[in-house]
């Protein structure tokens, strides 16, 4: 499996040692017949399985098949459960570093699950309370055995006061459905319990680390504003949670260590910095994107500059602002094969039709919550839109994609008159759309649609 996953992401970024086109199906149909025949899947699984089924999930997410990958999943997951990785390990025979190996393996597949529940728009399998294991550490494998690390691994109070305090989604259980603070929630910073996280060298074991603190703040704000028992809680209860989780996004971001902080220019970086730094930028951005929503779906008056904000119109600003930055990670000319090398490219169509889609929402609104920024707003789509069409040469998804933003721009922009002489035309039946479409024809695993 993970030779079909690089088979497929040299193909997207255009390298030499790629092969042939069809190599990664080659892969992938190989370790299906050793690892998901009849007989693995009716025995009781051990962790090579899980693992298996896990990296067999993140393949078809790549491949643009995310309903395959959410099935595959919710396999994984229950799999995980079974053989008890959810849970803190407490036995004294199985050595620590064996247990952070488990630690892992179900942070991987908690992290991977939200994600595609936030894609699809459905509900996960992993409910609320099921989960007693610890964050993961942020040190590498051949790190683990180091003295210090050795005693995190071995004092679970020393973990929970170095780590797991550190955590801006620490407090999650202590929050109550109408938090009191509300809408007035501000971030409050703890030096002690961040101080020792932002001293870590930078690793991608740290920046795994902070990606699962900022997913748990993202399962929250799915559970607690987009639930479906959040429809009979009264609006003014979703504020004030919505404020609470405003709070906990700005304190993660704030504890931040500085080789992570995307915010921040810095020159003569490396390539595994600048991945790191944009795959947390992305996942942030998105969060906050998904945390005004609501906001941005509810048209508003136009703001009277004599009088104070609402807390709604704050928010649709804070979605709108963060849909700008995640943009602005982007140059404005489109290189396909650039964005899958330095970003988290089994995922990026995702973030780019949310940021089209926030866009395209408000200019059919009239950019009502930010008048000032209309033009802005319209080159943002335009940028977007022009990159689903450079990524649609590589994707039969991303070209749906892009005919679908296009022609909402152009609809948009015949009512509200503007200006898109500037944007790629259809060529729908284009060559290379014809050997994407052929290509997906000779395939046994066609790709639904995202």
């Amino acid at each position: 499996m993970i030779f079909a996953i690089a088979s497929k992401h040299a193909r997207l970024t255009h390298d030499p040692w790629g092969g042939d086109e069809h190599d990664h199906l080659v892969y992938f149909t190989r370790a299906r017949m050793l690892s998901m025949n009849d007989d693995t899947l009716f025995n009781h699984p051990d962790l090579q399985q899980v693992q298996v089924e896990g990296l067999i999930a993140f393949y078809l997410l790549a491949s643009d098949q995310i309903n395959r990958a959410w099935r595959i999943t919710s396999l994984a997951v229950r799999s995980a459960i079974s053989l008890g990785t959810n849970m803190k390990n407490t036995l004294d025979r199985m050595p620590n570093v064996s247990k952070e190996a488990r630690y892992r393996l179900w942070w991987c597949l908690y992290t991977f699950e939200h994600m595609l529940g936030i894609m699809t728009g459905r509900s996960t399998c992993i409910v609320d309370g099921i989960c007693t294991t610890p964050m993961p550490l942020p040190f590498e494998e051949d790190q683990l055995r180091e003295p210090f690390a050795a005693r995190l691994l071995a004092d679970e109070d020393l973990r929970q006061a170095c780590v797991g305090s550190a955590m801006a989604s620490s407090y999650f259980r202590q929050m109550p459905l109408n938090p009191s603070r509300g809408q007035d929630a501000q971030y409050i910073d703890n030096p002690r319990n961040a101080e020792w996280l932002k001293c870590q060298p930078s690793s991608h074991a740290l920046c795994y680390l902070l990606y699962t603190d900022l997913t748990v703040i993202g399962r929250e704000i799915i559970n607690r504003v987009y639930s479906p028992d959040c429809a009979n809680a009264p609006w003014a209860h979703i504020e004030n949670r919505i404020g609470e989780l405003r709070a906990k996004i700005d304190r993660w971001y704030h504890n931040l260590p500085e080789t992570f902080d995307f915010v921040r220019t810095t020159d003569g970086q490396d390539q595994d910095a600048l991945r790191s730094k944009l795959f947390l930028a992305f996942h942030f951005y998105s969060a906050r994107i998904t945390l005004g929503w609501p906001f941005l779906c509810r048209r508003d008056a136009r703001p009277d500059p004599n009088k104070k904000p609402s807390f709604g119109h704050k928010m649709a600003e804070i979605s709108l602002e963060s849909t700008q930055k995640m943009l602005d990670l982007l140059p404005d000319q489109p290189n396909g094969a650039h964005l899958y090398r330095i970003c988290p490219w089994w995922c990026i169509l995702h973030f780019m039709m949310q940021a089209a889609t926030i866009l395209l929402l408000e200019l059919c609104f009239g950019s009502i919550h930010m008048p000032g920024e209309e033009q802005n707003f319209l080159l943002a789509a335009k940028k977007v839109i022009r990159w689903l069409y450079v990524m649609s040469k590589r994707s039969a998804s991303s070209r749906r994609a892009w005919q679908l933003c296009d022609s909402n721009l152009r609809r948009i922009a015949y009512g509200m008159n503007y200006d898109v002489s500037d944007m790629p035309e259809f060529a729908y039946e284009s060559k290379s759309n014809q050997s994407i479409r052929i290509q997906h024809d000779n395939t046994t695993h066609p790709t639904p649609p995202t």
